[in-house]
C-alpha cells in the first residue's frame, strides 16, 4: 500500500475514538484494520466501531499499531509517502530512504464487525428512529466533565 503521510494521519485520528485504550481483554483492539479499501478500528467491548473508507488501501490488508504509528507520523512531513508491506509476519514501512518494522497483529484475528442492515433498503432512518434519537438528544452531555 502506497499512501500520503498527512492522508493516513488523518485517517488515523478520524478512527481513534473507537481504538481500545487502557486495559483490554482483546489486545487487537488497539490496532486498526486495513481491509478492502477501508480503514476499521473498534473498542474493547465490541460495541462500537469506526469504518472510513481509505481508497488508497485496496488489495492490501493488514492490522495498523495505532499509537505506535500514530507517534512515529507525527514527526513525518504530511508529503511524505509511506509504503507499507506484510513480511514475515510483521509489517514494513518505509519512507524515503528509511525502513521500519513494526509488530502487527494477523488481520485474521480482528473481530467481525457487526452487520449493518437497513431494514427497508432506502438508506434512510425510520421517522420513529428520528424520535427517539431526539428524545435521547436531551439527555446526553453537552461538556466533557460528563462522559456520558
Amino acid at each position: 500500500m502506497q499512501i500520503a503521510c498527512h492522508i493516513l494521519r488523518k485517517a488515523l485520528e478520524t478512527v481513534e475514538p473507537a481504538v481500545a485504550r487502557g486495559k483490554v481483554t482483546l489486545p487487537i483492539t488497539k490496532e486498526a484494520l486495513v481491509q478492502d479499501g477501508h480503514l476499521v478500528s473498534i473498542d474493547n467491548n465490541l460495541e462500537r466501531y469506526i469504518k472510513l473508507e481509505l481508497a488508497e488501501s485496496k488489495g492490501f490488508t493488514a492490522c495498523l499499531p495505532h499509537a505506535t504509528l500514530t507517534s512515529v507520523l507525527k514527526h513525518l512531513p504530511g508529503s511524505t509517502k509511506l509504503s507499507f508491506a506484510r513480511e514475515n509476519g510483521k509489517l514494513a514501512m518505509s519512507a524515503g530512504g528509511t525502513r521500519v518494522e513494526l509488530a502487527a497483529s494477523d488481520p485474521e484475528d480482528f473481530p467481525p464487525l457487526p452487520e449493518m442492515v437497513d431494514p427497508e433498503g432506502d438508506g434512510e432512518i425510520p421517522r420513529t428512529g428520528i424520535k427517539l434519537l431526539a428524545e435521547i438528544a436531551k439527555s446526553a452531555a453537552t461538556e466533557n466533565s460528563r462522559p456520558v
